[in-house]
């Protein structure tokens, strides 16, 4: 994320980042499936992989749901207030997504230590549990914003506006990535 040509507005900004992170759920669901399918011995391989996915994709988000709460959030408030209504809904699920990607780094640290192996089958049911949780809500998320959302701040916000904004997300971007994040 955030290698995009410069001049995209918010809205191309935010979407080809939504098709990025759409990558990493087919990834993390393409690993949940190995991971489920060695109930009592998982791959290395797999827990690597799921790992490398599940990091990315809180990087990733880590950025994304800032420039959507700092940037264009505060923009469409004026016409759609904040707590009530979309931006109220996006805002509780932005909390709901950091709460899970948290719950499926941790049981895939669980999962990872050499537990004994009912602590481990209890870890094992929490990464396919938190793992299928995200990709879930993140996908009907990312539908949200994309066929709801957005629509209303195209309405909303000009071209002007949507350019300026995005050229500012491009820069938080930027920022976050010299920083690590």
């Amino acid at each position: 994320m955030g290698h995009n040509a410069s001049g995209l507005d918010a809205l191309q900004e935010l979407t080809q980042e939504h098709e990025a992170v759409l990558s990493n759920l087919a990834a993390l669901q393409q690993v949940l499936g190995e991971i489920q399918d060695g109930l009592h011995q998982v791959d290395s391989a797999a827990l690597d992989t799921a790992e490398n996915v599940v990091r990315s994709l809180r990087m990733d988000l880590a950025v994304h749901l800032r420039k959507e709460e700092e940037i264009l959030f505060p923009r469409l408030e004026a016409y759609l207030g904040r707590e009530q209504g979309p931006i109220g809904v996006m805002l509780m699920e932005h909390e709901d997504l950091r709460r899970i990607v948290q719950r499926l780094s941790d049981a895939l640290a669980l999962l990872r230590a050499d537990a004994e192996p009912a602590s481990r089958q209890d870890a094992h049911q929490e990464v396919l549990r938190w793992g299928r949780g995200l990709i879930g809500l993140l996908r009907q998320h990312i539908a949200k914003e994309d066929q709801c959302l957005f629509p209303m701040v195209a309405f909303h916000l000009g071209r002007t506006q949507l350019r300026v904004l995005g050229e500012e997300m491009r820069n938080m971007g930027r920022d976050a990535g010299s920083r690590g994040g």
